[in-house]
């Protein structure tokens, strides 16, 4: 129970961080990419988000579109070094503490729910690079709520039916799958 509490603490705590604006070098790009590539390993983290935190979304945006080949060969080369180094991690605590890394990782998707809230109010944006305007920092509200404040449709009846529909789904595979092993035995 501890783990799961303190996976959910870790996912609201990133994400409730505010990004910031990097002064970029080779060396941090390659790091970015080792550290992105993990958060999208892991569920309940968006690799997006861990590099709009750490101030480098919008460069490897930029370096992607203007096909900055150098840049993308160093990010590249940190998701690459990051995905070998912490899957062989993240494999060694699931082997040896099976119980306690799944915990955390139940936490963490728990936690998301924080980030993925789907009834935001957004409270400040930026900028792409074709002067579209995107949210940068939004807060959570109540679904209830959610109309009043924004003057957009909750669709909360969908959002709950959306809900039980993907729980049925989860239970029917599962106990499809239980008959499967068990007549396998």
């Amino acid at each position: 129970m501890g783990t799961i509490l303190f996976g959910i603490g870790v996912a609201v705590l990133v994400g409730s961080l505010e990004p910031r604006i990097a002064n970029v070098n080779p060396f941090y790009v390659f790091i970015c990419g080792a550290i992105g590539i993990c958060a999208m390993i892991l569920p309940g983290l968006s690799g997006a988000f861990i590099l709009l935190l750490l101030g480098i979304y919008q460069f490897i945006l930029t370096a992607l579109v203007q096909f900055d080949v150098i840049y993308i060969i160093i990010f590249a080369s940190g998701c690459f070094v990051g995905l070998l180094g912490f899957s062989r991690i993240l494999a060694w605590l699931l082997k040896n503490y099976h119980n306690l890394t799944f915990g955390f990782i139940s936490g963490m998707l728990l936690g998301s729910i924080y980030v993925l809230w789907p009834w935001q109010q957004a409270i400040s944006f930026y900028m792409d690079s074709s002067g579209a305007q995107h949210p940068l920092q939004t807060v959570n509200i109540w679904p209830l709520n959610y109309t009043e404040i924004t003057g957009n449709p909750s669709w909360m009846a969908i959002s709950l039916i959306s809900f039980v529909g993907g729980i049925a789904v989860v239970v029917l595979l599962h106990s499809i799958f239980d008959k499967k092993d068990a007549a396998n035995v």
